[in-house]
């Protein structure tokens, strides 16, 4: 072979290499962006379905994507019992970042319940959780609820509240209790146990725990608000939070 005809050869195998290589990158690079495409879009979707908690002014604001899934409901609850960086913690639920999470919806989200002629005096899209630190096995929580205005009511409401509130009793804890004791896996014999309230510094029932110890549910009406707690002192600290005009 003539070296004219090897430098010919040599210049057509480098052409084919070339474009071999430039074929090869090419494609990656195309894979590569379609790759990053779908990372992106998942990110988005993932972002789009994310529940997190943002402290702000000194309420955690539980933010969810959309109050129609019931599982980002129930997971941001789970974030709110994993949560606990201070003695005492108060919790907003809001649907990303702008409306409130209505109380009913959270109870339904949570296999809850609220009383029927209760829920129609309460303020629904006004409720907040707090936790407190705990020093049992049991979480200490509670749920603060707000009666609505009602200027024209026919009848004495504040009494009415009350009288709702007992009629609940017989119920309170069964409907409750996946709020009030979340962590406690109670049988379903234990779930029916008969709680008898009693008047002392808060409405308040004995339960019995699955371990044989004794816990409680306490509950108490004050100005507009409604809180109901597992421990005493813990509603003793929303109470006092509440009132306390040096925030």
């Amino acid at each position: 072979m003539t070296s004219k005809k090897v430098i010919i050869f040599s210049v057509i195998l480098i052409g084919l290499l070339g474009s071999l290589l430039f074929f090869v990158f090419s494609f990656k690079k195309q894979e590569e962006t379609t790759q990053e495409i779908v990372k992106n879009d998942e990110i988005q979707k993932n972002k789009d379905q994310e529940v997190r908690i943002v402290p702000k002014g000194g309420i955690n604001e539980v933010i969810i994507s959309n109050n129609k899934e019931l599982n980002l409901i129930k997971n941001g609850f789970k974030l709110v019992l994993e949560h606990q960086t201070d003695d005492f913690e108060w919790f907003v639920f809001k649907e990303a970042e702008k409306e409130n999470i209505l109380v009913n919806d959270f109870f339904g989200a949570l296999g809850g319940k609220l009383d029927p002629q209760l829920k129609n005096l309460l303020a629904l899209d006004n409720f907040n959780l707090f936790s407190c630190v705990s020093n049992t096995e049991v979480k200490n929580i509670g749920i603060l609820m707000n009666f609505k205005l009602n200027p024209d009511y026919q009848g004495n409401l504040y009494q009415d509240e009350v009288d709702f509130m007992k009629n609940w009793e017989s119920s309170l804890f069964y409907d409750t209790q996946k709020i009030i004791f979340p962590e406690v896996e109670f049988t379903s014999n234990q779930l029916g146990q008969q709680l008898e309230f009693k008047d002392g510094e808060y409405r308040y029932a004995l339960v019995v725990l699955p371990n044989g110890k004794n816990s409680s549910i306490n509950y108490t009406i004050i100005d507009d608000y409604l809180l109901i707690a597992n421990d005493p002192f813990c509603l003793d600290k929303a109470i006092s939070l509440l009132y306390d005009t040096t925030n």
